[in-house]
């Protein structure tokens, strides 16, 4: 399985409204998570491509209360947790979460990021 589609089967329950990649699905009522891939550099070596792949995850809640998004937020990282100790990938948080209200949708959002190993 991909690790997009392992990320929405830990994802996906998380939230009433799912979870989705880059972004949301038109009409998706909050709360939802969108998650994205940024880059990260290949760790590149001399005798042939890399054995593992590191990428940089970010975890987008979103949230009519602050209260819903702090819970899903522990939610995603206690499940993120249990996805690296039950050896699906290796898990490492890169920041605590913090706070970006979605001026758009007024929403409250909550943003996590994770380095995973595959």
């Amino acid at each position: 399985m991909s690790l997009s589609a392992t990320l929405q089967v830990i994802l996906n329950p998380l939230a009433s409204g799912g979870a989705w990649r880059a972004r949301a699905g038109q009409g998706v009522v909050a709360p939802y998570i969108v998650f994205t891939f940024a880059g990260s550099p290949n760790d590149n070596v001399i005798d042939g491509p890399p054995t593992a792949q590191n990428t940089r995850l970010q975890v987008d809640i979103y949230a009519t209360t602050s209260a819903e998004a702090d819970s899903i937020t522990a939610a995603v990282v206690a499940a993120m947790q249990a996805a690296a100790d039950a050896k699906d990938f290796g898990c490492w948080s890169i920041n605590s979460p913090r706070d970006e209200p979605d001026p758009d949708t007024r929403l409250f959002r909550v943003i996590a990021e994770f380095s995973i190993w595959t």
